[in-house]
């Protein structure tokens, strides 16, 4: 269970290894790095649809329930509530990036 937990998790970041023909939900590098490294700041605060958050607003949301899972499994008391992982709408260059280191560390943390 352990491995598969692994796999699975290191896909979630890191899409499909090389050279491996089989994954569990993605085709081929659709995962968090790609999202965080292919877009920009712009693009990522991009309202799409009324009433739809934006994909800043998802991304602030994977790093609230990677890190408060962390500092959970730490016995460390995390900071911040659901809701309020969703506020953060838009972003500027220096924040998009700060938001993928974090985010990549956490992931980090989680192995």
């Amino acid at each position: 269970m352990q491995a598969a937990l692994s796999a699975l998790h290191s896909e979630t970041l890191n899409g499909r290894p090389e050279g491996q023909d089989y994954t569990w939900f993605v085709q081929d590098r659709e995962c968090i790095c790609d999202v965080l490294d292919s877009l920009t700041a712009e693009q990522a605060s991009r309202v799409l649809r009324d009433g739809v958050a934006t994909i800043a607003a998802h991304c602030f949301h994977i790093h609230f329930a990677l890190a408060s899972g962390n500092a959970q499994s730490r016995g460390e008391t995390f900071s911040g509530t659901w809701e309020s992982s969703w506020h953060v709408q838009v972003v500027t260059d220096a924040e998009w990036a700060d938001l993928g280191h974090q985010i990549k560390s956490e992931f980090a943390d989680n192995i």
